[in-house]
């Protein structure tokens, strides 16, 4: 199931994303909390929102655009190895 753009949420619950992906809500939170699907809470333990194209990326397997590297930023690792 896709996202209608039409009536595009801004964000959208745990339930709701589950049911756009066809995955149990479960599998959502897991994802989010192991930082493979992008999501946000409010305060640490509360509900999970989830933009739609971050739902969309992590269904393609793809990054979304919130992971996209800064090309400004050095990691750390290389900043240590230089």
């Amino acid at each position: 199931m896709s996202i209608n753009t039409l009536h595009r949420p801004s964000r959208l619950s745990v339930k709701e994303a589950a049911v756009i992906a066809g995955r149990h809500p479960d599998t959502i939170r897991e994802a989010c909390r192991l930082d493979l699907l992008h999501g946000k809470q409010r305060v640490k333990g509360g509900t999970w929102q989830i933009m739609p194209d971050c739902l969309e990326a992590w269904q393609d397997n793809e990054p979304c655009e919130h992971r996209t590297p800064k090309k400004n930023v050095t990691p750390i690792s290389k900043k240590r190895s230089a």
